[in-house]
């Protein structure tokens, strides 16, 4: 769930999120890798004329305009930026433009969370500040010195006063492919600091560029206090942004401009190899393990080189013979995060020792990125390792053969057994919404959605006279009276369950109570404020404390079951919107505070939140607020896992006192889990469900479309089962069919 300012949180969003990453995946292209360095741009800053936009395209008018991404846009003109050429962009409303793609429509901190290639006039959280406010664009001039220009005019930051007006453009320049950031008329009246992407009152914008990775960037930097709009500095890192204040503002024809260094021809540099996933495992029968990373550095663009093979070995693997069905090489470009979508040269079978990959790969400058991957025969033997090395490399040109600096990385994966996932063989009444609780008599309960709103029936399992799931039936309960979609939950002590808020739907602020012996829901009662997504906890007195996502984010409520009543509850001392609670063995309860390394924990004997111990590592990304799931581990610890994998271990101290945080170990192949789901296996390891760390808000949209498609849940089932329903959405067939796995072996099912 993306976090959003309450005020801003709106019926459409999801739909937007679903449209947004329908368009994510259509936009996915041949990748194309040469490319240059923004960074190396030339930045002048000159006092010009602001020239409005006069008959261009209206994208956007009026002061409701918020949150909203163009279709695409043709260029007239050929733009080379990063020395890629470019026919195509999208505007979106929060002062940034993105060249041959598109972004989030809620990427309300500028650069920081827009995808590539993206191009800032004043990035940050944006909306018309009068009914004559625009976003326009058009072509000015003739060829070959034709320019293009997106206009935004009167506009503010989506939470400062009506008495701020500002304007500005984009230029794009033909030819010569400057670009210029030209700012028109500024009124300001409140004072904008720093940008912490939390979607606050003050958060100003940036204006430069970000190249193919978020390593890549031209800022300007802007602070109050120390220089001015004409004495800006060079950003030093991807969150500087251009302050405002009723003194410090852009004179209007204040001008920015980019422009590129002429190509130089391209340069062989190195080439290094390092191992993957080390001391990780791998499962029997999986394809496309990565295993080696080899990186391949070059300076220049004028006549790239192009790879045409990898020499490679096996050599320590226990036995490739046996444990490797295949091998392949995977070209990622610039990019660090492994991925199968371009596949170098063809697949070898059967690979033992020697062997080599011929294809072809034109290198873009910087460092280029190959991958050798493994997939491992389902016959393979457990406990064996792979590893592997990468001989030399083979170039053209003056490249020629080059000898990686680095050719047998030290490292190994281990080979293990997984659990299966067997269908349930009865489908169930109702596409799936993402809960699932099993009741204290031993059903399970799946949160549905039977086409009305975000769904008010549940789904009930239960298995048949011998206990087995798999052969179990469905039955429907009576309708929630309020829909909703991601709530609070807890199966209360009296076996009743106990439903809260949903950031859709109509139950917002409301709870109510499932009977699972009568099959009948309390009447709601509303706690008065949001609750939302919030977090919730049961006590040991069965009382529930209830967060509520309202005003500064902290606040909580308790429910009491026996007199069906909210009384308040003591106030956080951090934001815990997004955050994750775990119950540590003292009934305490932990959270690390949002966007923060801060943590805390709940001392049911005082009722008081109490400041806990700092964590080492950052378990938020800064793009949607998200960090990962928490499990109590056997031995009393609980771990954590972060958006971007990072992981924490915190060792309680079984009083009010702080608890010891320790950093884990960073999960495997630049991989995270971002709002994603683990569970705790019946061996004590703790099974995660990752994907690639997000780098930007459309990345982290994406990476969660994959979790809402195909997530695991954690229900503790009889003989440690977990039970998986993939959740209906737009991009995918209406799921409705269940999955059941065992975490041991042999596996026993009735």
């Amino acid at each position: 769930m993306i976090s959003k300012n309450a005020l801003k949180k709106n019926s459409n969003w999801y739909v937007k999120f679903r449209m947004l990453s329908i368009m994510l995946m259509l936009g996915i292209t041949a990748f194309n890798p040469a490319k240059a360095l923004v960074s190396n741009y030339t930045f002048a800053s000159t006092a010009g004329t602001y020239v409005p936009l006069v008959g261009g395209t209206v994208f956007q008018t009026g002061s409701g305009w918020d949150d909203a991404v163009s279709g695409t846009i043709t260029i007239p003109f050929s733009f080379n930026y990063n020395n890629q050429n470019y026919t195509t962009l999208t505007i979106n409303t929060n002062g940034f433009i993105t060249l041959g793609g598109s972004s989030g429509a809620a990427s309300y901190c500028g650069l920081q969370g827009s995808p590539a290639n993206s191009i800032a006039g004043y990035g940050t959280d944006l909306r018309g500040a009068s009914a004559t406010s625009t976003i326009q664009y058009g072509v000015v001039g003739s060829s070959p010195s034709r320019q293009f220009v997106i206009q935004w005019d009167d506009c503010r930051h989506f939470f400062s006063a009506t008495t701020n007006h500002w304007s500005f453009q984009i230029i794009l320049n033909e030819t010569s492919n400057e670009i210029q950031v030209v700012m028109g008329s500024f009124t300001v009246t409140t004072t904008h600091g720093a940008n912490n992407c939390a979607d606050a009152l003050g958060e100003s914008g940036d204006v430069g560029l970000l190249g193919s990775s978020a390593l890549d960037f031209n800022l300007r930097s802007v602070t109050n206090g120390t220089n001015t709009w004409a004495t800006s500095v060079a950003g030093a890192a991807l969150n500087a942004v251009c302050n405002l204040s009723s003194t410090n503002f852009p004179v209007s024809g204040t001008t920015y401009t980019w422009t590129p260094l002429p190509p130089t021809p391209m340069v062989f540099v190195s080439s290094t190899t390092t191992f993957v996933n080390n001391l990780g495992n791998v499962p029997k029968g999986a394809p496309n393990q990565a295993v080696i990373r080899a990186a391949v550095v070059v300076t220049g663009s004028l006549s790239p080189f192009t790879i045409s093979s990898l020499d490679l070995s096996t050599s320590g693997c226990t036995n490739a013979a046996t444990d490797l069905s295949n091998a392949k090489v995977f070209y990622t470009g610039s990019s660090s995060t492994f991925s199968t979508a371009t596949q170098f040269g063809s697949t070898v079978a059967n690979p033992n020792g020697t062997y080599s990959v011929s294809g072809s790969a034109t290198l873009g400058e910087g460092t280029n990125y190959f991958w050798i991957a493994y997939d491992i025969s389902p016959t393979a033997t457990t406990g064996n390792i792979i590893s592997g090395c990468c001989n030399q490399i083979t170039g053209s040109g003056s490249m020629g053969i080059q000898v990686p600096t680095i050719t047998c990385p030290a490292g190994s994966q281990t080979i293990i057994v997984e659990g299966v996932w067997t269908p349930v063989t009865a489908t169930a009444p109702h596409p799936n919404y993402g809960v699932m609780l099993l009741l204290s008599d031993g059903r399970v309960m799946c949160k549905g959605n039977e086409g009305a709103g975000y769904g008010k029936l549940w789904d009930i399992l239960t298995p048949d006279i011998h206990g087995s799931y798999i052969n179990g039936t469905w039955s429907t309960t009576a309708a929630m009276t309020d829909d909703r979609l991601f709530f609070s939950s807890q199966v209360l002590k009296d076996g009743r369950v106990y439903v809260a808020g949903g950031e859709y739907g109509s139950g917002l602020q409301k709870s109510e109570v499932y009977n699972p012996v009568t099959n009948t829901w309390t009447a709601p009662i509303s706690a008065g404020v949001n609750i939302s997504d919030a977090n919730s906890a049961i006590l040991e007195d069965g009382r529930v404390l209830q967060a509520l996502v309202t005003g500064n984010l902290r606040p909580t409520n308790i429910w009491n079951p026996a007199t069906n009543s909210y009384v308040a509850g003591p106030v956080c001392n951090g934001i815990h919107n997004e955050s994750v609670w775990i119950k540590l063995p003292d009934n305490s309860i932990l959270f690390v505070d949002r966007l923060s390394t801060n943590s805390e924990r709940y001392i049911p004997a005082t009722n008081t939140w109490v400041v806990d111990a700092t964590v080492p590592v950052n378990l938020y990304d800064p793009y949607g607020d998200e960090t990962g799931a928490a499990v109590l581990l056997p031995d009393g610890r609980a771990f954590f896992i972060g958006s971007q994998g990072t992981t924490a271990f915190y060792t309680p101290s079984g009083n009010a006192s702080p608890g010891t945080w320790a950093a884990g170990p960073h999960t495997p192949n630049s991989t995270g889990a971002p709002d994603a789901p683990m569970a705790m296996m019946a061996n004590g390891k703790v099974l995660c469900a990752l994907s690639p760390a997000p780098t930007s808000q459309a990345t982290l949209l994406f990476r969660q479309l994959i979790f809402m498609s195909l997530t695991i849940y954690q229900i503790h089932l009889p003989r440690y089962m977990l039970l998986m329903v993939p959740i209906h959405c737009q991009m995918t067939p209406v799921f409705k069919q269940t999955f059941l796995i065992c975490l041991t072996e042999p596996c026993y099912m009735e």
